[in-house]
């Protein structure tokens, strides 16, 4: 007697990933409203060498930088904001006054993760009617769904996720 032969291992397939609801694309375009930089108190995150090229775009040291601009919180910094009346808590880099009927970013080119992957959140990007829940609060997305602003392709707006994704797991609170 010679053992049997072992059966052939099954051929592992991938599973086929879920097409995502946004699978053909979102329209969105900034219209430099603010929204997403107000509102209720929160946190942007960002990481050292984030805060140095906000440093260096505000011609700061980064003692200079932290001292002004970040606060603590849960053991990690995050940009600090100001109560605007009629608004809410705004990024202290929002600017409201330099170009009227728009709201700028003092540190647009230095920008945070978080804020450039903006409105590509996994949180909002869950389904389509959270997606559609949030243009209630930001005109961009408002925009797209009638059809105005740049079309975004899925995987601009998977990487753009990704990369938050990122961002939160490597600034979140240890």
């Amino acid at each position: 007697g010679q053992a049997p032969e072992p059966e052939p291992e099954p051929e592992l397939q991938p599973k086929p990933e879920l097409e995502p609801w946004w699978k053909v694309g979102l329209r969105f375009s900034c219209t430099e409203c603010g929204q997403c930089c107000t509102g209720a108190p929160g946190v942007v995150y960002f990481e050292p060498a984030e805060g140095a090229e906000m440093a260096a775009a505000l011609d700061l040291s980064l003692t200079e930088f932290y001292s002004a601009h970040a606060r603590l919180v849960r053991g990690k910094y995050s940009l600090k904001e100001t109560i605007v009346e009629g608004h809410g808590h705004d990024c202290e880099f929002l600017d409201r006054t330099s170009a009227p009927g728009r709201a700028l970013c003092r540190v647009h080119s230095a920008r945070p993760q978080q804020c450039i992957s903006w409105p590509f959140w996994p949180r909002v990007l869950a389904s389509k009617e959270v997606w559609e829940e949030e243009a209630a609060d930001c005109p961009g997305i408002e925009n797209g769904l009638k059809g105005i602003g740049e079309l975004h392709s899925a995987r601009t707006i998977a990487e753009q996720a990704r990369l938050d994704q990122i961002a939160a797991d490597n600034t979140a609170p240890r």
